[in-house]
């Protein structure tokens, strides 16, 4: 297994745009707008249009875009996330790189900033407590959410190495 596989078996592969909430495909509704499933008379957003004018409704994604594109997100975590924490950087420069994945990827649940309120697993963290770490990623709102992939990542925090999955 490698990072890419890993945040795979969480995020999945879906190459045409689809609601974060629910994961259902967010579809063309007539004058509802977009909308998905968990949000049927919600007008999400009038176009669904990246890059340089790609419509993402219809076209998508074409196959292999999906993996240069999460190649770039894991590359622009692993800069962001050592330039944000210091305790990242350390976790990098002590050879923690499995541990670090953990955080790689709760950054890809909440966010790069929202990593940083995890203030417990942060200070387990920093004293290299990883079994404190974990159990703190368990005590969390993320676990409360997704405990299949919080456990996971405490996991990999506590053990530094890929769980099975």
């Amino acid at each position: 297994m490698d990072i890419y596989a890993y945040i795979t078996n969480w995020e999945g592969v879906r190459l045409k745009p689809y609601c974060d909430e629910c994961g259902q495909p967010i579809v063309w509704r007539g004058a509802a707008g977009w909308t998905c499933k968990c949000k049927p008379s919600a007008n999400i957003s009038p176009s669904i249009t990246i890059g340089r004018g790609r419509d993402l409704s219809v076209v998508g994604l074409y196959s292999g875009e999906d993996v240069m594109m999460q190649r770039n997100d894991v590359a622009e975590r692993l800069a962001e996330l050592p330039k944000r924490y210091d305790w990242f950087n350390q976790m990098q420069a002590d050879g923690e790189m499995m541990r670090a994945y953990a955080i790689v990827d709760l950054s890809f649940n909440c966010g790069v900033g929202a990593v940083g309120e995890f203030h417990d697993m942060i200070a387990a963290i920093q004293r290299k407590d990883w079994r404190a770490a974990a159990k703190a990623m368990l005590d969390s709102a993320f676990a409360r959410e997704r405990l299949d992939r919080a456990s996971a990542d405490a996991s990999l925090l506590e053990n530094g190495e890929w769980p099975s999955l």
